[in-house]
């Protein structure tokens, strides 16, 4: 998908950056199916602050923790859509800050296709003779989002009020920095600086052997690499020149 981040600015003052701008909606509910609805989150049970969840982002990670300190469930407000449950719906105007975890967009959409391929071949040893096919290579680098592990970052961020996001990057010591946003910003004693990262594609795993092998396919084909990387540009443009993270 393309989204028009061209009027989305990093914006500076004396005290603090923040972005600027809105990305437009192409379809909220896109992969509902698959279990997820742009905007749900996890809302702090005592203070205006969410954390939005972004699929392969550290995601499971970030659940697992903010569960365990009371947090719950909810889905922010950005379009016409409502939860079955409507009481889990929460408006944009009640909400002061958005924790947003991103990530390298390449090493994240080969983790997800990882796990697709894992799920749709039961971890079989025969997804690498899949992989070496020419036709393959054809089909990944056509069609590049194949579900939402590996769409485009910026889909889960429509509509979201940019300029409420506290960005953080999942690569450099993500649970030490998210344990110091809660303990100082929110007053929110914490373990979350001790936790280990789940669901990581490990270089045993099955998911880490078929990350590192689809890695190297396309790196040895500069034409299908080229066209994984340019579906991300955005992301890239995105993460590298309209966000302020968090402890840099």
């Amino acid at each position: 998908m393309t989204y028009f981040i061209a009027d989305i600015e990093l914006r500076h003052d004396q005290t603090r950056s923040w972005t600027h701008g809105r990305i437009e909606d192409v379809g909220i509910t896109y992969y509902a199916g698959l279990g997820h609805v742009v905007g749900q989150c996890y809302k702090c049970p005592d203070q205006p602050i969410v954390y939005l969840n972004t699929p392969k982002c550290a995601s499971s990670f970030m659940k697992t923790q903010l569960l365990n300190l009371g947090w719950q469930l909810r889905f922010l407000q950005l379009g016409k859509w409502v939860a079955e449950d409507q009481t889990q719906m929460l408006p944009l105007d009640e909400v002061e800050k958005i924790i947003v975890v991103m990530r390298d967009p390449y090493d994240r959409w080969l983790s997800g296709m990882a796990e697709y391929f894992g799920e749709y071949f039961d971890d079989s040893e025969s997804v690498f003779e899949y992989l070496d096919n020419p036709l393959t290579k054809n089909l990944i680098s056509q069609q590049v989002a194949f579900d939402d592990h590996t769409e485009s970052q910026l889909f889960f961020l429509q509509n979201v009020p940019l300029h409420k996001c506290i960005f953080f990057r999942q690569e450099e010591g993500l649970n030490y920095k998210i344990s110091e946003y809660l303990r100082e910003h929110l007053n929110i004693p914490n373990d979350v600086a001790r936790e280990k990262p789940v669901h990581v594609s490990t270089a045993g795993s099955y998911n880490g052997r078929v990350k590192r092998y689809l890695d190297r396919l396309l790196r040895k084909d500069s034409v299908h690499y080229l066209k994984v990387l340019t579906q991300m540009e955005q992301d890239y443009e995105f993460i590298e020149n309209m966000v302020k993270f968090y402890g840099d």
